[in-house]
């Protein structure tokens, strides 16, 4: 049976957003009578893993490789690419540069074919742009009864959320607001008897879609959360951090108009807030993008 690889950076300071999007890739690309064999990256057993990958590709019927690793270079890539008929490579931050003619490039991120870390990559064999998202907006959304859903990167700590509720709260009048996040715990005793207030701690995937496609606005780091947010009708408000994997999605959602900014977190930890008076309900959200333009990366799975 051919097989598909994918190869993802996922480990406790990494997170697992690259594992939600590379699913999402594989959900989408609807690989019927494909194997499918996953290997994870991270910085402790890197070489280990790597290793197995180079055994397994030289032994197999490989019609496609996935990569969403900032760990592995480009000499990597073009080498294992030998291997597979064609090789998927998403690439949102490191504008990576490689010719041949089997691997193509992936980044949803808004306005990406504007974005110079791909001026290296020239203008074939890439797929630029929200209307590649392997993902897609519901045709009916639901009634929103949540104001504000936060849920931030891996990184993010108590403090900064208790902030970043604390500035909604002093700025708007009761407002519903749910937070999901492993400081469950600290947050409960923070916003204790708050009756506006709900905390909850990261909840399967499925269910977490839900509470997003019940809220108006999704406060965020950007990364792969924006884009579910997005796709259940809530606006992400993005909050910025310095030296982030995530800066080209909160660029391009805030200046495509998608997003909106809600503030930053700067070098000290500190969080510094928007106008959060400004934020308005999302209901001239245009979500017929997102996801548009998938089909064509089936391709991918015919016969070379």
């Amino acid at each position: 049976m051919p097989k598909i690889i994918t190869i993802v950076d996922c480990s406790k300071d990494i997170g697992n957003g690259h594992v939600k999007r590379v699913n999402a890739l594989i959900r989408r690309l609807e690989p019927v009578g494909f194997e499918i064999d996953e290997y994870l990256l991270d910085n402790i057993s890197l070489d280990i893993t790597l290793s197995r990958i180079n055994s397994a590709i030289k032994v197999n019927d490989i019609q496609l490789i996935i990569i969403d690793s900032f760990l592995i270079s480009d000499d990597y890539i073009l080498k294992i690419s030998q291997y597979s008929k064609n090789v998927l490579v998403v690439d949102d931050l490191i504008g990576r540069s490689l010719s041949a003619s089997n691997i193509f490039t992936i980044d949803w991120t808004p306005l990406a074919d504007h974005n110079p870390i791909h001026d290296k990559s020239g203008k074939s064999n890439n797929f630029f742009g929200l209307q590649y998202c392997p993902i897609s907006s519901d045709p009916i959304l639901k009634k929103k009864n949540i104001d504000y859903l936060i849920h931030l990167g891996s990184g993010i700590n108590l403090d900064i959320y208790i902030k970043v509720v604390e500035s909604l709260f002093s700025s708007l009048s009761e407002p519903k607001i749910v937070v999901i996040s492993k400081h469950k715990a600290g947050l409960d005793n923070n916003y204790q008897g708050v009756k506006s207030f709900l905390a909850l701690d990261l909840l399967p995937e499925e269910l977490f879609i839900e509470y997003l496609s019940l809220s108006t606005f999704t406060v965020t780091t950007g990364g792969w959360t924006s884009y579910q947010a997005l796709s259940k009708g809530s606006r992400p408000l993005l909050i910025s951090v310095p030296e982030s994997t995530t800066y080209y999605d909160c660029h391009g959602f805030v200046y495509s108009g998608y997003g909106l900014p809600f503030g930053f977190i700067d070098q000290q930890n500190n969080f510094q807030a928007c106008d959060i008076n400004a934020f308005k309900p999302s209901k001239d959200l245009m979500l017929d993008q997102i996801g548009d333009c998938f089909s064509f990366i089936k391709d991918l799975l015919k016969g070379s």
